[in-house]
Order: C-alpha cells, then sequence, then structure tokens
C-alpha cells in the first residue's frame, strides 16, 4: 500500500491467506512513527502494526500456530503483539527452542536435541515473555539460554528449568556432561577456572538457586581433579589459557583471557578507514581494561 494513503478506523483488509483484519485505532508508540491497532477475526489477534504494513499481504494472524504448527501468541486489545527491540529478541530466542524441539531437519543435525520438549505454557509466546523481560539485561548481553543446570536431565524447556547464563559457562555446562561420561576431567580444568571466574563476576545476574547449582558443579570437578591429578585446581597455570571458537568472535587480550567483540553498526563505521582493523581493535580492549 502506499505509504501516502489515509488510513482510518473500520478499514478491512486481507492478507496472502485471505484472512480478514480490520484497522481499530491509532496507536502511540515509543519511536513516534504511525502504527495502528489491528484486529483479525478468526482466530482473533490484536496486534499493533507501523502504518506502512497495512494493506501488505505479508501480515499474518499471530493467534494462529504458525511457529511449526505448535508456537502462537495470545493478544487482548488491552494487550496487544507488539514486536518492539526487546520483545523481537526475546521472540528469536523463544522461536529458537521451539525449531530444538520440533524441526526434525534441525534435529537431523543436532541428534543430541532429540527427545526435548518445551512445556505447552510456552508454545503461548505472551507467557514466554512474561518470564524472559525480568532477564532484559542478560538477554541483550547475548546470553545463553540453558535448560540443563536446572532441569536435572528432564529435557525440557520450561520456567521451572530455563535459566540465562553467559555463553561461556553454558559452554562449561556441556563440557561437563563429557568429563561425567568419560571420567577423565583434566582436559577441561582450564574451561572450569573460567567457568568459575566467571560466575563469581555475574553473581549478581545469575539466579541464586542457579548460583548455587553452579557452585556445586565447580565443587564436584575440583574433587575429581584432585582425584585424579592428585592437584588441587587452583595450582593451574590461568596465563595458559588461550581463546577457542574464533569463528564466534573471541578475541584475545594480553594477559590471555578470552572475551567476546561484538561490533555495532557505528563500530563498523568506525573502522571504515581504519587499515589494520585487528590491531586497533586490540588497543581499544586494552585501553578499556586500563
Amino acid at each position: 500500500m502506499d505509504s501516502k494513503k489515509e488510513i482510518e478506523p473500520g478499514m478491512v483488509f486481507k492478507n496472502r491467506e485471505g484472512e480478514e483484519y480490520e484497522v481499530v485505532r491509532e496507536y502511540a508508540t515509543n519511536d513516534g512513527l504511525p502504527h495502528f491497532l489491528i484486529r483479525f477475526r478468526n482466530p482473533e489477534s490484536w496486534q499493533v502494526v507501523p502504518k506502512r504494513s497495512i494493506g501488505r499481504l505479508m501480515l499474518s494472524n499471530k493467534a494462529k500456530k504458525f511457529v511449526y504448527g505448535v508456537g502462537y501468541v495470545s493478544s487482548t486489545e488491552d494487550n496487544p503483539v507488539i514486536i518492539d527491540e526487546l520483545t523481537g529478541k526475546i521472540f528469536e530466542r523463544w522461536k529458537n527452542i521451539i525449531t530444538r524441539c520440533y524441526d526434525k531437519a534441525w534435529m537431523e543435525r543436532h541428534p543430541a536435541y532429540r527427545g526435548t520438549t518445551i512445556c505447552e505454557e510456552w508454545h503461548d509466546f505472551s507467557n514466554f515473555l512474561a518470564w524472559a523481560k525480568p532477564f532484559a539485561t542478560q538477554i541483550c548481553r547475548g546470553w545463553d539460554l540453558d535448560k540443563d543446570l536446572m532441569g536435572e536431565g528432564l529435557r525440557i524447556y520450561s520456567p521451572e528449568t530455563c535459566v540465562f547464563l553467559p555463553m561461556r559457562i553454558n559452554s562449561a555446562l556441556a563440557k561437563r556432561r563429557y568429563w561425567e561420561n568419560k571420567g577423565k576431567v583434566s582436559g577441561s580444568a582450564k574451561m572450569m577456572l573460567l567457568f568459575e571466574k566467571e560466575m563469581e563476576e555475574k553473581k549478581t545476574l545469575i539466579p541464586a538457586t542457579a548460583y548455587e547449582r553452579l557452585k556445586s558443579v565447580v565443587s564436584e570437578y575440583r574433587e575429581l581433579y584432585k582425584a585424579q591429578t592428585g592437584k588441587d585446581l587452583d595450582e593451574i597455570d590461568f596465563s595458559g589459557v588461550v581463546a577457542e571458537n574464533k569463528k564466534r568472535g573471541r578475541r584475545v587480550t594480553d594477559n590471555k583471557v578470552p572475551v567476546m567483540v561484538r561490533i555495532t553498526k557505528e563500530a563498523k563505521e568506525m573502522l571504515t578507514d581504519v587499515k589494520n582493523k585487528s590491531e586497533y581493535i586490540d588497543e581499544l580492549i586494552k585501553a578499556a581494561k586500563d
């Protein structure tokens, strides 16, 4: 539809599936751009959309199970579906866990997730959104959604089993399953040291019950490490820790502790005229530390 065309309450349009939706009224949003509240009729779905989207075929009824025939979004006139920046990040997390549980092609590539489920309550994105919003800081930092620490082998995504954890801690928990099954722990000792260090640094952002579970994992590892090597875990030379998984954006600082560098749009513009970008980023990291 022409963005200059007037939109008025009561107008009715159809999407590509032939489903009708009605324009209810204008809706004020934080970004100041023109938005309207619309209502799909069957099943009923209240959604806030930009003016430019009204009349286009792409609009979909979010009350239908549109994510792998399972995920949907409930709504009311007083609590419509609004996808802002934070909600969009949370929506992607929700869509990803449904993918892990119901996308057969994805499970073929990741067989470890076979048999994993998501609780019925979280089939509705509105419920997942209400649970996840208090963890906005962790989500914006890119923390992983972990189901195993609190789930104790239940293999289910639910409010009772899930917690947001830093990527390094989540990776170390995955390694835990390896040393539990294989019985050898020395290979993951340095990772466990980083695990413990970051756990303490992020203590205020980790729920108390999850933090206590993490401490028990470290204690368990320390005992096994002592039994197998005859040494204390703290005797390891921490300076020998090197960065891993460079494809995921890890870099190494002067004391060899891996950190995550996120390149924003503004940062990319800053680096446009920089010839040696890698060296320049290293200098920025060092300056931040100093």
